[in-house]
């Protein structure tokens, strides 16, 4: 109607209403093209307990990996979504037992890639119990370890490649986008994608 004000989904593309959101597929192509360029083995913690973006990077990683023929090693938890994004505990005992399973199989990974910063960081510290390292790529006798949307969960952490989503300029694109639909209706839906950094 003539009196109705638009609405702006952030941070999620929704089709049918104006939206901005952080490109996660083109960070996806970027991460396969970091991987196998880097690693041969590599191994994906996917603790699946937050939001679809974590399961569609994962899949369409995986798909990725396998069209560059990289065979990708896993170990997916939480698949029935019992333990929530605010049990940290539960979340913990994921990654512990994972970083045990990790350091007694014998022969670890040449790269670990985690579904986000949060379980990166906790893989990073259960893996120093074992006397692995585990963080930037390029040191010697370092793992390299990947996680997503660098967030700063675990103060214990060290350094580790992440994918840094702008959260200013998500906001600077909505407010943007808001100024310039009150000014000027239009009957389309316009999106906005705002790249991600590794």
């Amino acid at each position: 109607t003539s009196n109705s004000k638009p609405v702006i989904y952030l941070d999620k593309k929704v089709m049918g209403a104006h939206s901005v959101s952080f490109d996660q597929e083109s960070s996806i192509y970027q991460l396969a093209d970091f991987v196998q360029e880097r690693a041969s083995a590599p191994f994906f913690l996917f603790v699946d307990n937050m939001t679809s973006k974590f399961g569609n990077n994962y899949r369409l990683l995986r798909r990725l990996l396998e069209e560059k023929g990289v065979s990708l090693q896993t170990a997916e938890y939480n698949l029935d979504h019992k333990i929530d994004f605010a049990d940290i505990d539960s979340q913990r005992k994921l990654v512990r037992d994972c970083a045990e399973k990790l350091a007694r199989s014998g022969q670890m990974p040449d790269m670990l890639i985690c579904s986000n910063d949060c379980f990166a960081g906790m893989l990073q510290v259960e893996l120093q119990k074992y006397g692995i390292q585990a963080g930037s790529a390029d040191q010697p006798g370092v793992i390299p370890l990947v996680g997503y949307d660098d967030i700063p969960y675990v103060p214990e952490a060290g350094l580790f490649t992440t994918f840094r989503s702008d959260i200013p300029a998500l906001s600077d694109a909505a407010v943007r986008m808001m100024n310039g639909l009150l000014d000027n209706p239009v009957s389309y839906k316009q999106h906005i994608q705002i790249e991600t950094e590794m």
